[in-house]
């Protein structure tokens, strides 16, 4: 049995000033970091113990999954895998404009459309803003990424996450090991899509909370034997969703 752990990252700075954020690579804020160490503290409650670790490319989910693993018992030996694919949604001329504004630019109804419609892409960032954005990520990260997106709708997300459940993670599960996952609301949705099997538009407005681990226990085929939500909180209570 195969047991893989999906957390999203702790609160960013854009987050808190509710901003698309993207691959912008912005850190943790304070109740961020906080809540990866409630999060990692809730997964070694539940005992588990990872053989392999997963992250996007960007900071805020590289660092969350680095103060979840420093509240959980440590392997000798734990595979460590950053992968670009894991990326939060592009939001292409959204990024770094608060929410309230663009729904007076564009409409409230449009912009929800951007955010929730499978195949809907937000107008795209010009060719060097583009550029600039992926030229932040640290040097590994960038080599890895073999085109510049100037946006993306969530198909165009489903499209890069897949492969890497397929590639990746899967293999990892099938030999049952113990796989954390730290990414984003978006690329975890689509990942969640994948781990199920089914339409990926039936996830794009699936409730992704921050830095609140969901495990899911999978056989040798990849069928999901359960899934259950961690309690981070102090009422000790766990939530069976399968």
């Amino acid at each position: 049995m195969g047991t893989i752990v999906l957390v999203r990252h702790g609160e960013s700075l854009w987050n808190r000033e509710q901003r698309f954020t993207g691959w912008t690579d912005v850190e943790l804020t304070p109740l961020g970091v906080k809540q990866a160490s409630h999060a990692g503290k809730a997964i070694a409650d539940a005992g588990l113990r990872f053989d392999a670790v997963v992250t996007s490319s960007l900071r805020r989910a590289s660092d969350s999954q680095g103060h979840i693993l420093a509240m959980t018992p440590m392997p000798e030996q734990l595979r460590c895998i950053v992968d670009w694919r894991l990326n939060e949604r592009h939001y292409g001329a959204l990024t770094g404009m608060g929410r309230a504004e663009a729904e007076i630019i564009y409409g409230t109804a449009t912009v929800h459309h951007w955010r929730r419609g499978y195949t809907s892409r937000p107008p795209p960032m010009n060719a060097a803003q583009a550029r600039r954005l992926v030229g932040k990520l640290s040097a590994p990260s960038r080599k890895e990424i073999p085109f510049i997106p100037r946006t993306e709708s969530l198909q165009d997300t489903f499209h890069r996450v897949a492969p890497c459940w397929r590639d990746t993670i899967a293999p990892l599960l099938r030999v049952g090991r113990c796989v954390l996952v730290t990414a984003h609301g978006n690329s975890l949705r689509m990942l969640i899509a994948a781990i199920h099997g089914t339409d990926p538009a039936a996830f794009c407005a699936m409730d992704v909370p921050n830095a609140t681990p969901l495990v899911y226990r999978l056989d040798s085929k990849l069928r999901i034997r359960n899934a259950l939500e961690l309690p981070t909180g102090a009422d000790g209570r766990t939530s069976l969703i399968l």
